[in-house]
């Protein structure tokens, strides 16, 4: 067997195994197993990826290739373990194009220190062996025994006859365990894996394997576009696409619409004192109860926007004419986008103007000063002094949209934003309630429904400080609202405007080497899929549609599960413009009724109530004491239709279903 022969087998073997390992290690700290479901085809796979090694003749760019898989899974494998520690996420191809945007807000509390001395292993055990092998192989150059290129073709060959059988044989094994399914019926394995890569992303990775995952999420991005795909999107939209009207439709016509996400908005923050505007909107108005969101900020905007969301870009000529800044256009509406970042972040400048917003509004209006991201964030109440009046203009009908960001954290005590909340009073505040007992630390609070967690002394004690600096920045935000609901009544414009707030997700971010606080609070420490980490604020009020609902249902609470989906076609219904509910993920609020707004987050790619968490199609990784079969069966048959559902959405984006403006 000739020198260059054996060189090669080092090389596929040092790449296949350097990657299976590091899969290994993946699959052990995310999902607490070595192997996934289907090992021999993550082994396959890893086989077939490595072998491209034998197509090079020179070392040199088999040493290339192999160099540039490593540092691609490298990447993969810390960011998924950054993303894992801090939200549960791991990562995904369609994050690198959010690289600029994850660097800016990244802090070294997102990395935990054992994470990176494994990658650390991985590198050194990676270069060291490769560079001895390289120094070896120079210093064999003159004695190398003459090898033809014919036979390393083979050997390439060799590998893939091999491979691909095994691996049709792990797809048959595939197909057999999803036959029954009501979800992947009839699909071939392929197709499952695509489907689970991209609607259940952490599911696809624990069964199939960190290659797998990637290598069918890959396949799925650079798929292409078929009559077939156009006619289900085609169907799906003209099956009974009439919205049903209800005791508040149009109920609140040609009113103004002031929409307010609120970062990192969590309901324990509003206390009647601390945030009054907060708690008077949500005591007087629609208050909901089993409200859920989880996706990143910008995701969540766009919920809140379109009714759906999606995977792709949006910023290429899109038509969504049935937005609602869209719908409200042609309903003679002065329509504003605003928010107290750069318009590139995001994208959002071009995002916004595509989705229909006439006026966008962003920090470099009033300010020419650098935004710092690492937690000393703009004050809202700045942001409001200076475009206050153009998101609540007078004598004209508008909607605007406001994402907030003070609230956005990490939570420092010892930012120099809190040297400033210090001396605005907010920490006074907050200090005179403690100590006459009317506040108390949500670290410190009795939560009966959440399981009780050890947490050192120490740690308590760092934890109360970030729940402290979350809540001035709360009321800061609140300082903010309750300007504009003066603007409001000053401008005779507050009984004829509805306001919605609510947040897009949890605040999950933490400091000195903490996990993030919903972990402590929620007691999740044992990686618990526990929905409740991710309940968020909504609140929808007008003077008039609080009386209509408190007349009708003796109070404002809303208890019927609900999530940020609701927001559009509520709005729509209330407002009495006609509209094709299959856009729309969730119905109006007024049209639902028990599980209908079952959530599918599309940072996590799973699906959950308040009492269900769904990782695949009736794969459950957490449920509540005391269900039975009826609320199960009725969670799964909603799970079933959303994730359809998500699924046409996404085929809708990805292949510019709504061709160009």
């Amino acid at each position: 067997m000739g020198t260059l022969f054996k060189e090669k087998i080092f090389l596929f073997l040092h790449l296949a195994l350097i990657i299976l390992f590091m899969s290994m290690s993946l699959s052990n700290i995310v999902f607490a197993k070595l192997f996934s479901d289907y090992v021999v085809l993550e082994i396959v796979t890893i086989c077939l990826m490595a072998s491209p090694v034998f197509l090079f003749k020179k070392n040199i760019f088999s040493i290339i290739y192999s160099l540039i898989i490593f540092t691609y899974f490298c990447i993969a494998y810390v960011i998924s373990l950054m993303l894992d520690y801090n939200t549960g996420d791991i990562f995904s191809l369609k994050y690198i194009n959010l690289a600029k945007e994850l660097l800016q807000v990244s802090t070294p509390s997102f990395f935990n220190i054992f994470y990176i001395l494994f990658l650390i292993f991985f590198i050194i055990s990676y270069l060291s062996s490769l560079i001895y092998f390289i120094l070896l192989s120079r210093r064999n150059r003159n004695k190398r025994k003459p090898t033809s290129y014919c036979y390393i073709l083979a050997m390439f060959v060799f590998i893939i006859s091999i491979g691909m059988p095994v691996k049709y044989l792990a797809y048959n094994d595939i197909e057999n365990a999803n036959k029954e399914s009501e979800l992947y019926k009839d699909m071939k394995a392929p197709e499952i894996i695509n489907f689970a890569a991209n609607r259940y992303k952490k599911s696809a990775f624990e069964r199939y394997g960190l290659v797998s995952y990637y290598f069918n999420e890959l396949t799925e991005m650079v798929s292409f576009n078929t009559p077939e795909k156009k006619k289900i999107i085609d169907d799906y939209l003209n099956d009974n696409p009439k919205a049903l009207t209800n005791d508040y439709t149009a109920k609140l016509k040609d009113m103004n619409v002031l929409t307010i996400m609120v970062e990192s908005a969590q309901s324990y923050a509003v206390d009647e004192v601390l945030t009054p505007n907060l708690y008077e909107l949500q005591t007087k108005g629609l208050k909901f109860n089993n409200n859920l969101s989880k996706n990143k900020t910008n995701i969540s905007e766009i919920i809140g926007m379109l009714g759906s969301t999606y995977e792709h870009t949006i910023s290429s000529g899109y038509n969504v004419d049935f937005s609602l800044p869209a719908m409200l256009n042609k309903a003679g509406y002065e329509t504003a986008y605003f928010h107290d970042n750069y318009g590139g972040f995001y994208d959002r400048d071009n995002v916004m103007k595509e989705i229909g917003f006439k006026n966008r509004y962003f920090h470099n209006y009033y300010s020419n000063s650098k935004i710092e991201f690492k937690g000393n964030m703009s004050f809202d109440t700045t942001f409001v002094e200076k475009v206050g009046d153009k998101m609540v203009p007078k004598d004209k009908k508008f909607y605007s949209y406001w994402t907030t960001i003070a609230t956005h954290g990490p939570y420092y005590s010892n930012m120099d934003s809190v040297k400033k909340y210090e001396e605005l009073g907010y920490y006074n505040r907050l200090n005179a309630l403690k100590e006459a007992g009317k506040w108390v630390n949500p670290i410190d609070r009795n939560f009966p429904k959440y399981k009780n967690v050890d947490i050192k002394e120490e740690d308590k004690n760092l934890l109360r400080n970030q729940f402290e600096h979350y809540q001035v920045e709360m009321m800061n935000f609140d300082e903010a609202l309750g300007m504009l609901i003066d603007k409001l009544k000053q401008n005779g414009q507050y009984d004829n405007t509805i306001i919605v707030l609510y947040g897009d997700h949890d605040s999950y971010y933490a400091s000195s080497g903490l996990r993030p606080i919903k972990y402590y609070l929620y007691g999740c420490m044992d990686k618990e899929e526990f929905p409740l980490q991710y309940e968020t604020f909504l609140c929808i009020s007008n003077p008039k549609l609080n009386s209509l609902y408190n007349e009708k249902n003796g109070n404002t609470n809303v208890d019927i599960l609900t999530s940020p989906y609701i927001i559009v076609p509520t709005i729509l219904d209330l407002l009495g413009l006609d509209y094709n509910k299959n856009y729309y993920v969730s119905n109006s609020l007024f049209n639902s009724k028990g599980l209908d707004n079952v959530f599918y987050s599309c940072e996590l790619k799973s699906v959950f109530s308040n009492k269900v968490f769904d990782i695949d199609y009736k794969n459950t990784k957490y449920k509540s004491d005391g269900l039975d079969d009826v609320y199960l069966n009725e969670f799964y048959n909603q799970e079933l239709k959303l994730i359809k559902k998500i699924n046409i959405f996404n085929m809708m984006y990805k292949y510019q279903y709504f061709g160009s403006k």
